[in-house]
């Protein structure tokens, strides 16, 4: 079984955050702890969804860092003035 539980509604840029679980596992939490993806709870927030989002922050502490730029900094770098 698979689901994806989201937001009620979008974050402040108008995107709608949220967690993939398949079969009851937090892939979210997963990507993080491969060393895949940074973790964002600490910038955008819990949303509501505290279980899943802490899932986030613990993986994030043991993963090890992303071997990419975070994407704010990608934006920051390639901002067109």
């Amino acid at each position: 079984m698979r689901s994806v539980i989201r937001i009620e509604q979008p974050d402040r840029y108008g995107r709608w955050l949220g967690y993939l679980l398949a079969d009851g596992e937090n892939v979210n939490a997963r990507i993080i702890g491969a060393g895949l993806a940074f973790e964002t709870v600490s910038h955008y927030g819990k949303q509501g969804l505290d279980r899943y989002a802490e899932q986030c922050l613990a993986a994030a502490r043991t993963a090890p860092k992303p071997e990419f730029e975070q994407p704010s900094e990608f934006r920051k770098r390639n901002r067109k003035e």
